[in-house]
């Protein structure tokens, strides 16, 4: 009878003990896998469930019926039979208390944060593995600190150990100028890395080419004049007329964007483009080349002495002085 009992006793310890580690690895998993966290609680219950998995067994079913059996007539081979067991049963408990011990860890990274053209490049190499899943939140903030572009990068992303991700300063046209915050969160919400970049504009004189996306854009020449086309300027005012070309370079045809354009002059006043004369290089061809003019109207008395323009994804500014 006193055999059944033991046997049912370790029974129970034995479910007990998977029904600890079960809940302990649901619990963990789910911390691990949403949040990147792991409690002592849940590391707890795994530890001690994993311990009575192999201490039910081994003190119920095998220690106790070898005592009954050899310890008062044969101590010598009750003592060198448990032995064994109970070394086991050290090593079992030190693995389950270092568990307990242990938090564990997130992967640890590198990054390499690059300019290109318009956007950030931004390689993502994982050092380590770590002991918990992880997942990355990429975010570029304007001098504002408005939101400019956003990625997110799975667990999963970086099987591999490596991924590469693109930011761009600006979803259509040039990005504002001025500095620029890339921030990279783990799951934990914990910054893990942090740069700022900043975006200055291409300084250009008369007839000097820049390449923008697949275009060579250049400012040929400027001029003053009292009348454009059909048009005469206002008694106390004068044209300025700044003519710029473009050429598609690309295999296909395609625009080049022309965003914000402002001329400023030697007393600070700045000046939108005259009526609807801005400059347009729609549709072109591959290797096909246009012309156009932007036309500004100036006060007399005042000299132009630079152009800012955003063209394509650039911010270019053209001195005039």
């Amino acid at each position: 009878m006193k055999s059944i009992w033991k046997g049912l006793i370790g029974l129970f310890v034995l479910l007990l003990g998977f029904a600890l580690w079960l809940a302990g690895s649901i619990f963990e998993g789910i911390a691990g896998g949403l949040a990147g966290e792991s409690f002592l609680l849940t590391r707890g219950a795994l530890g001690i469930g994993f311990l009575l998995i192999f201490f039910g067994p081994i003190f119920f079913w095998i220690f106790l019926p070898l005592k009954d059996r050899w310890y008062e007539s044969h101590p010598k081979r009750f003592i060198i039979a448990i032995t064994p067991f109970v070394i086991f049963l050290l090593l079992i408990f030190g693995v389950a208390i270092s568990g307990i011990v242990h938090e564990p860890q997130l992967p640890e990274y590198s990054f390499n944060a690059t300019l290109a053209d318009a956007k950030i490049v931004v390689e993502i190499n994982r050092i380590t593995e770590g002991d918990l899943p992880d997942s990355l939140n990429i975010k570029l903030t304007d001098l504002d600190g408005k939101q400019a572009d956003f990625d997110y990068v799975s667990n999963e992303d970086l099987k591999d150990g490596k991924e590469r991700v693109e930011l761009n300063f600006a979803y259509f046209g040039a990005p504002k100028i001025g500095n620029y915050t890339l921030v990279i969160k783990n799951i934990r919400d914990e910054i893990i890395y942090q740069r700022s970049f900043e975006i200055t504009p291409k300084v250009v004189i008369l007839g000097e080419k820049i390449k923008v996306g697949d275009f060579l854009f250049n400012f040929e020449s400027f001029r003053v004049s009292d009348t454009y086309k059909y048009y005469k300027a206002d008694p106390g005012y004068k044209f300025i007329v700044i003519e710029a070309k473009a050429k598609n370079e690309g295999i296909k045809k395609q625009s080049l964007n022309v965003g914000e354009v402002k001329l400023e002059v030697d007393k600070g006043y700045q000046y939108e483009p005259y009526s609807y004369y801005s400059l347009s290089f729609d549709s072109l061809r591959p290797e096909e080349e246009t012309t156009d003019e932007i036309v500004f109207e100036i006060l007399e008395d005042t000299e132009p002495i630079k152009l800012s323009a955003e063209i394509g994804n650039i911010n270019v500014v053209l001195i005039l002085e």
